[in-house]
């Protein structure tokens, strides 16, 4: 692990990241919401490393699968604000997304490519999965670590642990 900025290597995935941990589900958010409002396209292909360095680079791991794959629980409800969204099945790599708590999600290459747009869940899942609902999972850990998310309000469910 490096320390200091993201590290990104020529394929576009996070190879390192910095310890820093984001102190809330709203600091993450916020970061998000930041690089939509000012115009970013630096994110084409970077979900992973944008929802990591959402949450102060705390996943180094090459593709959202991945990261998926090793989440401690996967919910299917309403995901809390903060909480990272998966599409593990889209193509080789994955898809993640950071929930606004609201039933959308802050994410990449949906609107226009390697911008962070607002965008539902229903639609993102219509697009990159079956339309089912099916495809898509939240969960409460990133990078082997829980993160603070705030659930008591939503009564979320686990529908399957992994691992």
């Amino acid at each position: 692990m490096t320390s200091g900025v993201l590290v990104l290597a020529a394929t576009g995935f996070a190879q390192a990241a910095s310890p820093d941990v984001a102190q809330s589900a709203a600091s993450a958010v916020a970061f998000m919401k930041a690089q939509h409002d000012s115009g970013s396209r630096d994110w084409s292909h970077l979900c992973l490393s944008a929802v990591s360095q959402a949450w102060g680079g705390i996943d180094d791991r090459d593709t959202a699968a991945a990261a998926a794959e090793a989440t401690t629980s996967r919910h299917h409800t309403t995901p809390p604000v903060g909480a990272p969204v998966w599409w593990p099945g889209v193509g080789s790599v994955g898809h993640v997304a950071l929930s606004d708590g609201s039933g959308y999600v802050w994410s990449n290459d949906i609107v226009t490519d390697g911008s962070i747009d607002r965008v539902s869940i229903a639609d993102l899942d219509a697009q990159w999965g079956d339309g089912s609902g099916d495809d898509w999972f939240w969960s409460d850990d990133l990078g082997g670590r829980t993160l603070p998310l705030d659930t008591s309000a939503s009564g979320q469910e686990a529908t399957s642990t992994n691992g």
